[in-house]
């Protein structure tokens, strides 16, 4: 058996603090699997420089990063003030869809949907909750608002709403930056502020008619996602916990158990799962974390997330790659305290009468009752491997594919090393393809044993039917 290798995979943000060539390599050193760039900022030309030079240093290392682009979406914003300015508690203050500079009694929002759908009562929250505001009357053109939690008030600011709206979340920058991100093959595609399975699908067909294909990723950020999350979930390659915006939007002390069903259910769909927000936030200012924090991110491990994310700690932090180091430190004991081979009897209810899905978890069990040392599965589209490792075998997983963009995608799974192969001519050539492919990665030993997982019908998607035991010679 080999050492212990983490498998809950590192996202970093990347921005002003980290995309240089030299912090981009000590990043990749310390443990980021993805690389996600926030499309929210900066511009084309910024990160096609960075992604150049993230490609560059990863030939250096010899390896490979997955690349999440996230799309910015339709955020709720007020718009400019002539300066910040504390509002407080029973004043009245007017939004409105005019465009105005703002003051202490009038501001403008920038969306006329926020006017025309919200209603008498409902409450409005300004700067991630700080303000908020409840709707007194309405006319066509402004909401006026009493101050129910004061604060101050500075430009730009997001808005949540805990009523429904029926803003679509992809907008017309969001299409430019799927284009651009076609022209820069990228592997993830994150979508913001999804709330029906229809934004997912709306997103898949834009990319469908560019001719283009990447895994998407919906942004459990709004009220309607977590009561839609099935069909979010049947919809999506894959699932961000954006806990930011969701603890504004929904009671905080809801946020947790939200984390853990989403989880849990993305499993059981063999569905990636990201937990984010805020999970080293004090690292941006200071070089250790609060023991809070730690917790958090040990508690998403337990949780069994594929990946744990961070953003502005690596983007804009004073200690981007101390931030990682710390992440990967407490993913790996948190890892070494379960027991993965106990706890895949729990998933054995999850099991489908899909053939792929069965023989999934049927190699998951050889593993755990040979005490394999790798499960090694030959892939095409990567579906595979990503279901073998939503039953968190008690062992690495092998992903050997032939193709390059599977892959980079391949690298947010939990679990998963992907391993580049060329494609195979029959089953008996694919099947000594993966054995080589398991003694070339270092994962194993003489005479450990590997499980390999994969199709009687080389190179053709969704045909996964056979295990086979073998023994490192």
């Amino acid at each position: 058996m080999t050492d212990h290798m983490r498998r809950t995979k590192i996202i970093a943000t990347v921005g002003p603090a980290s995309n240089d060539a030299k912090t981009l390599k000590q990043l990749i050193n310390e443990g980021v699997d993805v690389f996600r760039f926030n499309l929210s900022h900066s511009t084309h030309a910024q990160h096609k420089k960075t992604l150049a030079a993230i490609r560059k240093v990863s030939k250096e290392l010899n390896t490979d990063v997955g690349i999440l682009f996230d799309l910015a979406g339709q955020k709720l914003r007020i718009g400019n003030m002539k300066k910040p300015v504390e509002i407080k508690r029973g004043q009245e203050i007017t939004l409105t869809k005019n465009k105005v500079m703002g003051t202490g009694s009038r501001i403008s929002v920038n969306h006329n949907y926020l006017i025309k759908e919200l209603s008498k009562g409902d409450k409005i929250l300004i700067d991630e909750g700080r303000i908020e505001l409840k709707i007194k009357r309405k006319t066509p053109a402004e909401l006026i608002c009493t101050v129910k939690q004061g604060g101050v008030l500075s430009s730009n600011k997001g808005i949540n709403v805990t009523a429904p709206l029926s803003l679509k979340p992809l907008t017309k920058k969001d299409r430019e930056d799927i284009k651009f991100a076609i022209e820069n093959k990228v592997d993830w595609l994150a979508l913001s502020f999804v709330r029906h399975k229809s934004d997912i699908s709306d997103l898949k067909a834009f990319i469908k008619r560019n001719k283009a294909h990447f895994a998407v990723m919906a942004k459990i950020e709004k009220k309607e996602a977590v009561s839609n999350i099935d069909e979010i979930i049947e919809a999506s390659d894959g699932i961000m916990i954006a806990r930011g915006d969701l603890g504004v939007e929904m009671p905080v002390e809801d946020v947790p158990l939200i984390q853990k069903t989403i989880i849990e259910k993305c499993m059981q769909k063999g569905k990636a799962v990201v937990t984010a927000t805020q999970m080293l936030e004090s690292m941006i200012n200071n070089r250790r974390p609060t023991r809070a924090e730690v917790n958090d991110i040990a508690n998403a491990i337990f949780d069994q997330s594929d990946a744990v994310m961070l953003s502005a700690e690596t983007a804009a932090g004073k200690y981007p790659v101390a931030a990682v180091k710390t992440m990967a430190k407490v993913a790996g004991k948190t890892e070494s305290a379960i027991d993965y081979a106990w706890m895949l009897r729990d998933k054995e209810a999850w099991v489908s009468a899909d053939i792929t899905d069965a023989i999934s978890f049927a190699s998951c069990e050889l593993v755990r009752d040979l005490g394999a040392a790798l499960l090694v599965t030959s892939t095409q589209s990567g579906a595979t491997a990503a279901r073998v490792a939503a039953y968190r075998p008690p062992a690495p997983i092998l992903a050997a594919t032939p193709d390059k963009r599977v892959m980079n995608r391949l690298k947010l799974i939990f679990g998963v090393v992907p391993y580049l192969i060329n494609p195979s001519k029959n089953i008996n050539d694919m099947l000594a393809k993966a054995k080589q492919a398991a003694k070339q990665s270092s994962l194993v030993r003489k005479n450990d044993k590997i499980v390999i997982t994969a199709g009687a019908l080389v190179n053709v998607v969704g045909t996964t039917n056979l295990i086979k035991v073998e023994t490192i010679d």
